[in-house]
């Protein structure tokens, strides 16, 4: 229950469906046990959660699937469900300023703001998946941009800058990663603690860049100065590059083809130490048995760079994709 508390298939929602269309629905369902891992974000969402309930607006609004329509909501819960429903990256980008105009205009402390911000960066779509992590990172770049005049905000703007830096080091453009990692690292410790989470992601995937430069001497020892050990590392968010993710059209099962068929797999898979996938299975997919296994062989040619210390590999490489099917038009 708790896996599937946030879906946008509400059980509420179902109970109001004719009985005939509810009990044709079928879904291929496996559960996939994954460690909680420290994301960057979960302080800054606490925090903002927090700042709502002072101000006396449900903490619930920061949910996609809260209801902006509810009797009392106001300009903040309308302004999440604008950015959460836009349509196109230029729409959601106006709804996160608009957002952004409405939290500064109620003093809102930079946390919650990045958090709106953050929320906000993911592009709607792009042609690509280096296009997606590449918009991205503008979009960041923008955040970063707007709390740079708010008091206070240095912690806020490390975490959005290393987001940044995530990005573009997903999208392959690893020069202005480093230079925006190294400037995360510079922070005076007074605004970003040494031992600060946000610090030591940043010094990690510093080092992962480095060891791609072919600098694996240098990448460990920045590691061992800072203090890292892999067993700190199991604990981020650690995020393995991708080198190749593609799925090509080829990958349409025949038979959905012939059939008119379109649905959607979910599948999860572990990534191995030289950066082969492994152990693909399908999590959720819908018609059932038509696409999870097709999606399994097209997510096995995947390939990643996976984050290293030494030869151990960090943190928890467990991955999952959404691969949506449709007719061609």
């Amino acid at each position: 229950a708790a896996a599937v508390a946030e879906w946008r298939w509400q059980p509420a929602a179902l109970a109001k469906l004719d009985p005939f269309w509810r009990q044709s629905i079928r879904l291929e369902l496996r559960c996939v046990k994954r460690p909680p891992l420290l994301a960057l974000s979960d302080a800054f969402n606490d925090r903002t959660r927090d700042w709502l309930t002072q101000i006396h607006v449900d903490p619930d609004v920061i949910t996609p699937t809260f209801d902006p329509n509810q009797p009392g909501t106001g300009a903040i819960p309308r302004g999440l469900a604008a950015v959460y429903t836009a349509k196109d990256n230029r729409s959601r980008a106006e709804a996160v300023a608009a957002l952004d105009a409405v939290l500064v205009s109620l003093n809102a402390p930079a946390e919650a703001r990045a958090y709106a911000l953050f929320v906000g960066a993911s592009p709607v779509r792009s042609a690509t998946r280096s296009g997606y992590e590449s918009d991205k990172a503008r979009a960041f770049g923008v955040a970063v941009a707007r709390l740079e005049t708010q008091s206070g905000s240095e912690r806020a703007r490390a975490w959005l800058r290393t987001e940044q830096a995530l990005a573009l080091e997903a999208s392959g453009t690893l020069a202005p990663a480093r230079q925006l990692l190294q400037g995360v690292i510079a922070t005076p410790a007074a605004s970003l603690p040494q031992d600060d989470p946000i610090r030591s992601l940043a010094q990690l995937h510093l080092s992962l860049i480095e060891k791609r430069d072919g600098a694996p001497a240098r990448a460990d020892q920045r590691l061992t100065e800072a203090g890292i050990t892999p067993e700190q590392c199991s604990l981020l968010d650690v995020r393995p590059v991708p080198q190749n993710t593609n799925i090509s059209s080829a990958a349409f099962p025949s038979e959905a083809l012939r059939w008119n068929f379109e649905g959607n797999a979910r599948v999860a898979f572990d990534i191995a130490a030289d950066g082969r996938v492994e152990q693909t299975r399908t999590v959720i997919a819908y018609p059932p048995f038509v696409f999870g296994p097709a999606t399994e062989r097209a997510v096995a040619r995947f390939r990643y760079l996976p984050p290293t210390l030494g030869n151990e590999v960090l943190g928890c490489v467990g991955q999952s994709v959404n691969v949506h099917y449709q007719m061609p038009k």
